[in-house]
């Protein structure tokens, strides 16, 4: 998918979209596979990527972090801080990226433990 990144267009990829009958996109999701802790790396590209394309694109409604690992202390706190910025985030919306007035997603991190798939962001 395209977004304009400024001056230059780029591409962003997402291992999961799933997208309305009209074909437009609501949920994204990036996958990690790997055993080792997922970090601030893993979790960054993925709220600019979100953030960028629902500049252009404002039916995105969450993007996920899944992950056969666990997530290490900088990713839990870079997903608070991209979520603390707005002024829903103290209620209901917890996990609200605000972008501007009436456009912004849901970010959640997820681990699978043993099988199952446990929400680390938002805390329910």
């Amino acid at each position: 998918m395209a977004v304009d990144d400024g001056d230059e267009r780029r591409e962003v990829t997402f291992d999961v979209v799933v997208r309305d009958r009209e074909g437009e996109p609501l949920v994204v999701a990036t996958l990690e596979e790997g055993r080792e802790p997922t970090g601030a790396a893993a979790v960054e590209p993925l709220v600019t990527d979100v953030s960028d394309f629902c500049a252009v694109n404002d039916t995105v409604a969450a993007a996920f972090v899944v992950t056969a690992s666990y997530f290490e202390a900088g990713a839990t706190e870079l997903a608070r801080e991209a979520t603390s910025g707005s002024l829903l985030s103290r209620g209901r919306y917890r996990s609200f990226v605000s972008l501007a007035r009436k456009n912004g997603f849901h970010l959640c991190l997820v681990e699978g433990r043993e099988s199952s798939l446990y929400m680390t962001l938002p805390e329910l």
